[in-house]
C-alpha cells in the first residue's frame, strides 16, 4: 500500500465519484469504497520498439527546430555530421527518423 499528499478524484463505475484531499495512492496500492475492492497499478514501461533505444550515438541529445519536419531534421543531424543521407531500414536516417518522431510524440 502507499498514500502521498494531494488531492484527487476517483470515479467508480456504478458506485459513483470520491474526492479525497490529502490522499493519493501509489502503484499496486488497493482502496476499500462501499465494499469494493479496487487495485491501482501504474503502467508499465514502454518496450524497445517504442522507445527507439536504438539511435545512432552522434545523433542523442538532438531534436526538430520549431516548425521543422522530422525528415528536414533528420537530413540537418546527417548533414551536420558528415553522414550519408542513405535511407531503408535500419539505416542511421531511419533510426533517427524514428527516434524524433517518438519524441515529439512524448512532448505533446
Amino acid at each position: 500500500m502507499g498514500a502521498g499528499a494531494g488531492i484527487g478524484t476517483a470515479i467508480f463505475p456504478g458506485v459513483g465519484t470520491a474526492v479525497g484531499a490529502g490522499i493519493g495512492l501509489a502503484a499496486g496500492a488497493y482502496l476499500t469504497y462501499k465494499g469494493i475492492d479496487l487495485v491501482f497499478n501504474k503502467k508499465s514501461k514502454a518496450s524497445g520498439k517504442e522507445k527507439a533505444s536504438d539511435i545512432p550515438s552522434f545523433a542523442e541529445g538532438e531534436s526538430c527546430n520549431p516548425g521543422e519536419s522530422t525528415k528536414d531534421a533528420t537530413n540537418r543531424i546527417l548533414d551536420k555530421y558528415g553522414r550519408p543521407r542513405k535511407t531503408g531500414p535500419g539505416s542511421d536516417f531511419s533510426k533517427i527518423k524514428k527516434y524524433l518522431d517518438r519524441k515529439r510524440k512524448l512532448s505533446r
